[in-house]
C-alpha cells in the first residue's frame, strides 16, 4: 500500500490504518519524510506507548525498559 490521504476517516479497515501507519512510520525513519527532533521525539513516544500502553508509576522502569526497542533509537 503505498499512498497518502487528508483524512484518516477515510481509511476504516483496521488493518489498512495498520498498513498506513507502518508505511508512514518507516518513511520518517528512513528521512523520507523529514521531521524536526521534537517531533520525532513526540512520535518515538506515541510508538513506545503504543507497545508498552500509558505509563504506570507503580511499574519500575526496568520493567519499560527491558523490551525498549532500537527502532526509537533511530529516529
Amino acid at each position: 500500500m503505498r499512498f497518502f490521504v487528508r483524512d484518516l476517516s477515510l481509511i476504516t479497515d483496521p488493518v489498512a490504518m495498520q498498513l498506513y501507519y507502518v508505511q508512514i512510520r518507516d518513511k520518517v525513519i528512513s528521512g523520507d519524510i523529514p521531521v524536526s527532533e521534537d517531533d520525532a521525539i513526540k512520535l518515538a513516544a506515541k510508538q513506545l506507548q503504543i507497545l508498552r500502553g500509558n505509563y504506570d508509576k507503580k511499574v519500575r522502569f526496568a520493567a519499560y525498559d527491558a523490551t525498549f526497542s532500537p527502532l526509537f533509537l533511530t529516529l
